[in-house]
């Protein structure tokens, strides 16, 4: 099992990209995005997605080993 990795702001051109590389590297990924610059069409298979303001953050369940925080504006 590979490291649990949360990548908030994942469905930016940005953040897209590096959950496509850190699922390449074998880390179970999970990305929060509210898409208010972020795309569905960034949307990578199998990487569990919350549509949700990391606002809320407090929703996402999970023991993350890192997290790599790309939302802003």
């Amino acid at each position: 099992m590979g490291m649990q990795v949360l990548v908030t702001g994942g469905l930016g051109f940005i953040g897209s990209n590096l959950v496509k590389r850190l699922v390449e590297e074998g880390c179970e990924v999970t990305v929060i995005d509210n898409l208010s610059t972020g795309t569905m069409d960034n949307y990578v298979p199998g990487v569990r997605t919350i549509q949700e303001d990391i606002n809320n953050i407090h929703l996402v369940e999970g023991d993350f080993d890192v997290c790599y925080h790309l939302a802003a504006l």
